[in-house]
């Protein structure tokens, strides 16, 4: 059987009903600026100030959600 992401099991999700971490991963990564993160991330780490500045329109609040959303999904990890 295959493994599900940690926060993506059997969770409410806007316009399902089923919980499906599908669905639950679809909204995750439909949700404003989540896909940009992950694209700014795609090939090394970055500090949030370099973040914030590859994504210039996105306010530190928005980009601060999404980087714990996408965390707790694990689909990106904090650097040490």
């Amino acid at each position: 059987m295959p493994k599900q992401m940690p926060a993506l099991r059997k969770s409410a999700v806007r316009g399902s009903r089923s919980g499906r971490p599908i669905m639950a991963l679809l909204d995750l990564l439909g949700r404003r600026w989540s896909l940009r993160i992950i694209w700014e991330l795609r090939e090394q780490s970055m500090t949030s100030r370099a973040l914030r500045s590859a994504c210039d329109e996105a306010s530190p609040t928005v980009l601060q959600a999404r980087l714990s959303e996408l965390r707790d999904a694990g689909l990106i990890e904090l650097a040490e």
